[in-house]
């Protein structure tokens, strides 16, 4: 186990919501995957303030990534 973790989630029930959909159509784009759960404009801002480019795949992305959008995701729900 380690000392620190590598990642910090606001909420890790939205984590994994957002792991399970993506890598469940891993050769689908990141915004393909998650218009599934998420409709357009949330979409389109979390990929502003996040800088993530929307055409990446899962794959292609670091759990960095993914911590980052959970977040976002997270916090433009409250």
């Amino acid at each position: 186990k380690r000392a620190t973790p590598l990642i910090r989630l606001e909420d890790r029930k939205t984590y994994n919501k957002i792991i399970k959909m993506v890598f469940s159509n891993r050769r689908k784009m990141i915004r393909r995957s998650l218009r599934s759960i998420y409709d357009e404009e949330t979409l389109s801002k979390l990929f502003t303030q996040t800088k993530i480019t929307s055409t990446k795949r899962p794959e292609e992305l670091t759990i960095q990534d993914f911590e980052l959008i959970s977040n976002t995701i997270y916090k433009m729900q409250l």
